[in-house]
């Protein structure tokens, strides 16, 4: 039970989103050279293969027993609602499911993570980037949460609150685009 709250705890750490793609913004529709905008964020994002202690080094203690894993997450972003997939690999070739995340797996499905999105604003960063920021309702155990990303071409790069936990922050205020952890468009 420990190791799942743990787990629950890396989930909400590791919940940022980053990245981007080819598309111009808008897209030939018909013969008529009628264009429609299509929103570039659109599509399905992944990240593979990161040890866990990569992206969670502060909280060295909790991570204990996630050390020498392996962290895999994919999100699809549609016009209303989010879907992500957590996975944890006991190898770096990410080809071996970890027995603690099979185990977690039978309390809570990391596999069918995501919802509906309530809200989404386009927002700019502490150093100036535009980024978005979606409010969804989960459809699972994690009830809300946020998920702010920054678009760059085939690249999805999460945006982290940096800003005082306990005192909040005005949206886009105390967030920052941490361009080493990135998601890359999966294409069809």
């Amino acid at each position: 039970m420990y190791k799942g709250i743990l787990f629950v705890g890396l989930i909400y750490l590791l919940v940022g989103c980053g990245g981007g793609g080819p598309s111009s913004g808008s897209e030939v529709v018909g013969d008529n050279n009628l264009t429609e905008d299509v929103d570039p964020y659109l599509g399905k994002w992944e990240r593979n293969c990161i040890p866990v202690e990569t992206d969670s080094p502060i909280y060295e203690d909790e991570m204990e027993p996630f050390v020498g894993l392996y962290w895999s997450e994919k999100i699809t972003i549609n016009t209303d609602s989010i879907h992500l997939k957590w996975e944890l690999f006991d190898d770096s070739g990410c080809d071996s499911l970890s027995g603690i995340f099979a185990d977690l797996m039978e309390i809570i499905d990391f596999e069918n993570l995501g919802g509906e999105i309530l809200e989404k604003n386009a927002l700019e960063s502490a150093g100036g980037w535009e980024f978005i920021h979606y409010y969804v309702v989960d459809e699972s155990v994690l009830t809300v949460h946020l998920i702010d990303v920054h678009l760059v071409d085939d690249r999805l790069y999460k945006v982290e609150f940096t800003g005082d936990v306990d005192e909040g922050a005005p949206l886009g205020e105390g967030y920052t685009v941490n361009f080493n952890k990135y998601y890359t468009r999966v294409l069809d």
